[in-house]
């Protein structure tokens, strides 16, 4: 899998959605949220002026690369617990999609990252330090027998303690 979370995970991760996104992207005020998420979206820009389109473009095309990038760092602590990576049926059912667009989004704060955002998005890098010592897992654990295929451990001999043998007992 290329990108282990997408334009919706990140959008839902912000705190404005598609206007924190258009604005940390592009930088321009011209690229509005809807011509952002259009060009996102590979959807037709044609009704917004070339110039501005061309800009959300190139900014979703940035996102895409901190995705990627983000995806990547989420890599370098997965692969040694996944080594046969992750079915896109895993990665949707987890937590990753979460972790990888909080840290794209982080990153795309660039030097203008506050040390609030840190504060906020620690538990991203500290979920994926968990992964990598084994310590959290992203596939859930394996489901247990079911009682007739349990395998008996112990055998216990019946109760040898009588009301006659405790006589005399206070």
């Amino acid at each position: 899998m290329d990108y282990y979370a997408t334009f919706a995970d990140l959008v839902r991760v912000s705190v404005d959605g598609w206007v924190e996104i258009a604005q940390r992207a592009t930088r321009d005020p011209r690229v509005t949220p809807e011509l952002f998420q259009a060009a996102a979206e590979g959807a037709d820009t044609s009704a917004w002026p070339a110039e501005v389109a061309a800009v959300a473009l190139a900014g979703a095309g940035a996102v895409r690369t901190q995705l990627g990038a983000a995806s990547r760092y989420a890599d370098g602590f997965i692969g040694g617990r996944y080594p046969g990576g992750l079915t896109p049926e895993q990665v949707a059912a987890s937590d990753l999609p979460t972790v990888v667009a909080t840290i794209a989004l982080r990153r795309m704060y660039g030097a203008a990252v506050t040390e609030e955002v840190l504060a906020a998005t620690k538990w991203a890098d500290d979920f994926l330090k968990a992964i990598a010592a084994g310590t959290a897992s992203l596939v859930p654990a394996a489901v247990a027998p079911a009682e007739a295929e349990a395998e008996v451990f112990y055998d216990f001999s019946p109760r040898a303690v009588t009301d006659d043998t405790l006589r005399g007992f206070a």
